[in-house]
C-alpha cells in the first residue's frame, strides 16, 4: 500500500486462545521497534488489554474485518490457518506465516513455495527473528507480486453458480 510506514497485519486465528496469546506478545514484542502501522486481531478468548500498552500506531482489537482491512495492508503475519491465508492470497497480499497446528505447516509450506510467503518454523519463535524475517518479506518484491499472481488466479477461478451450473450438467450426462 503506497505512502507512509508499511501496515502490517497480526493475526493468529480464533483457535486455541492460550498459544496464541503467547505467542501474540512475542510477535508483538519483536514487531513493535518497527517502523510500521501493527493491526492485530488477537481473536476471541485474548482480551486486548492482555497484552499491555502499546506505542501509538499499534492497534490491538479482538475483531476486525478482513475483507476491509485486507486492501490496506502491505504484510500479514499469521499462522497459515486456512481462513486467513486464503483471505491474504484472496487480496493479493504476502505473508509471513508461523504455523503451529492442524493444517497450517502444509499451508505454510504451500505459500512459500509458491513464493507468496515467509515461514519462521517455531523453533525461530523469538523477537529478533521474527522482526528480521518481517523486515526481509517487506524488502522482497517477489513476495509481493506472487501474492497477486495468485490472486489473479483466485479471481479468474468460477463462482459457486458456475460450479453448480457445471455440476448439474455432468450428473444429468451420466
Amino acid at each position: 500500500v503506497a505512502g507512509g510506514p508499511p501496515r502490517i497485519l497480526v493475526t493468529l486465528g480464533t483457535v486455541n486462545a492460550g498459544r496464541r496469546a503467547e505467542l501474540l506478545a512475542t510477535l508483538l514484542d519483536g514487531l513493535e521497534p518497527l517502523d510500521a502501522e501493527l493491526v492485530v486481531a488477537v481473536g476471541p478468548g485474548v482480551a486486548p488489554s492482555r497484552l499491555g500498552p502499546r506505542r501509538p500506531g499499534v492497534h490491538v482489537v479482538e475483531y476486525v474485518p478482513f475483507g476491509r482491512l485486507l486492501p490496506t495492508i502491505d504484510l500479514v503475519v499469521g499462522h497459515a490457518g486456512a481462513g486467513t491465508m486464503l483471505a491474504a492470497l484472496g487480496a493479493g497480499r504476502p505473508m509471513v506465516l508461523l504455523p503451529f497446528a492442524a493444517d497450517q505447516p502444509q499451508n505454510a509450506a504451500a505459500c512459500r513455495d509458491a513464493g507468496a510467503a515467509l515461514v519462521i518454523e517455531r523453533e525461530g519463535w523469538t523477537g529478533d527473528r521474527i522482526r528480521s524475517t518481517v523486515e526481509a518479506a517487506l524488502a522482497m518484491p517477489s513476495l509481493a507480486e506472487a501474492a497477486l499472481r495468485i490472486r489473479a488466479e483466485i479471481q479468474a477461478m468460477p463462482g459457486p453458480a458456475q460450479v453448480v451450473t457445471r455440476l448439474e450438467r455432468m450428473v444429468a450426462s451420466r
